[in-house]
């Protein structure tokens, strides 16, 4: 269908300032968002499903004195169904979401500003029992049952999993009360496999909101850390002091790996937000390059630049991090590995706890394949979409 001069056009599209010249609209329902100049503004101002094209191209150049080819950036939307209706037939979705009541009100009452203060104590709480108690993480943890590699790998695999869902019950949570739809799917980062959070509709909520979105996954393993240590202070049991220690592996490893913000972790889009720039990837690695040869100078730089140096430096920092992720992950696999190998050779080995460590290691595998086939299809809708 091709839109013509003549045709009344309703849009439905919410609109969130990016930084001094760029916008995000988008529609929710339809989960995806687009970066425009603030001249588009000015399209959903008068696309109201009353005026025609012709109407909106000559208001806004009566009222803001800009011309605007008004026929090709609609055409361009209602080729990515986002446009409501045309002519008064409806081909879009709306731009709500509707959630259940009950989870809707639970997730107002958790993510409200008690509930964020409340997050924040549990946070320094956190901080102050592991100090106290000396209860800093080891690597030597994740093999739960001394003599049963195989078996601990699994209990290790099942909480891991058990806290990555938890993690991301955060985030969804925290979208409900937003209003945002939440797509939860497997994706890789590089070579990691991730659980993520589809929630592209962030651009319609505000700059302050957004950062509650990010940050309640990492709170609500902060929640779950905070209540097993408690437990543990108080239950003496040997299998509850071993479990709880893996939590806390867990966590800390978790954790870390918020920090390699390169791979565009919950943490990277906290300070994206708090920069106020969609992507900065390419911006930091030229600055590095041109400080690093030279050609500029950080008493040089334009605000602008400043903001992508400040990324830089978290950048650098992430890469410190990514080496203690990655002592803490070789050294969990070796600890339950080569314990595995060594009753191999000494014939201690069971069998059945064998076969556990390669089923686990095969399931992982698996779920590795299938995270790689949803960044696949991923990148070929980003690539078909353009965007």
């Amino acid at each position: 269908m091709k839109l013509k001069h003549d045709s009344v056009v309703e849009l439905k599209l919410t609109s969130q300032k990016l930084d001094e010249y760029i916008y995000i609209v988008g529609n929710i329902n339809e989960n995806l968002f687009l970066e425009v100049t603030y001249e588009f503004l000015y399209i959903l101002e008068f696309a109201d499903g009353i005026n025609t094209i012709e109407d909106i191209h000559e208001k806004i150049l009566n009222k803001y004195n800009i011309d605007v080819d008004i026929l090709e950036a609609l055409q361009y939307l209602f080729e990515e169904n986002l446009i409501y209706s045309v002519d008064g037939i409806v081909l879009g979705k709306d731009n709500e979401v509707e959630f259940n009541k009950y989870l809707k009100r639970a997730s107002e009452i958790v993510y409200s500003k008690i509930g964020i203060i409340f997050f924040v104590l549990i946070v320094l709480a956190n901080v102050f029992v592991i100090y106290k108690y000396g209860m800093f993480p080891k690597a030597k943890s994740a093999l739960f049952i001394e003599n049963k590699p195989g078996l601990s790998f699994l209990i290790y695999f099942i909480v891991a999993w058990a806290i990555t869902c938890f993690h991301e019950l955060g985030h969804y949570l925290s979208a409900v009360k937003l209003g945002i739809p939440v797509k939860i799917k497997l994706s890789l980062r590089i070579v990691f496999l991730v659980v993520e959070s589809d929630i592209n509709g962030i651009w319609s909520i505000s700059q302050k909101e957004r950062n509650i979105c990010y940050i309640a996954g990492f709170l609500n393993e902060c929640l779950l850390l905070f209540a097993v240590l408690i437990i543990n202070l108080f239950v003496k049991s040997a299998i509850f002091s071993r479990l709880t220690d893996m939590i806390l592996l867990i966590v800390f490893v978790n954790f870390v790996w918020q920090f390699m913000i390169f791979l565009r972790t919950d943490f990277y889009f906290i300070i994206l937000n708090m920069l106020k720039i969609s992507s900065l990837h390419d911006s930091a690695i030229k600055m590095f390059k041109d400080l690093t040869a030279k050609n500029k100078s950080y008493k040089n730089l334009t605000p602008d630049e400043k903001k992508i140096f400040y990324y830089l430096c978290f950048y650098i920092l992430g890469f410190v991090f990514s080496l203690i992720y990655y002592f803490y992950n070789l050294m969990i696999y070796y600890t339950i590995i080569s314990k595995s190998i060594i009753q191999v050779i000494n014939h201690n080995s069971n069998y059945l706890d064998d076969l556990i460590l390669l089923v686990v290691l095969l399931v992982s595998f698996v779920l590795w394949f299938v995270g790689l086939y949803g960044r696949v299809k991923d990148r070929k809708m980003n690539k078909e979409r353009n965007v």
